[in-house]
């Protein structure tokens, strides 16, 4: 109940469903029109990914560069490449896996 949500979306449609879920779910869950990589990862103690496996390399520089020890980086389908993940969580129903990292500063 104390947690709080936001999320970012730079295409059009993609960012108009989330604002849309976001009215549904008041004042936890805050929808923005915003670049991923002007974001700020840093106040964040989980981010979660759902992109193609195209940008995760960058994703994860930019992750290990911002957030802090402890707080986990979790990615849904495709893993970060030569990374090997901390975690993954298999999912009912076929659908594809969750991989998680627990960040731990900069290397």
């Amino acid at each position: 109940p104390m947690a709080s949500f936001a999320g970012v979306e730079l295409a059009p449609l993609p960012f108009a469903i989330g604002w849309v879920r976001s009215l549904m779910n008041g004042r936890r869950y805050r929808m923005s029109r915003q670049d991923l990589w002007r974001c700020d990862l840093a106040s964040h103690d989980v981010v979660y990914a759902f992109l193609s496996p195209v940008p995760m390399a960058e994703l994860w520089r930019k992750a290990v560069t911002e957030m802090r020890p402890g707080t986990l980086f979790v990615s849904n389908t495709f893993a970060v490449p030569g990374i090997t993940p901390d975690e993954v969580l298999e999912r009912a129903g076929g659908r594809r896996p969750l991989y998680v990292w627990r960040m731990r500063g900069a290397s």
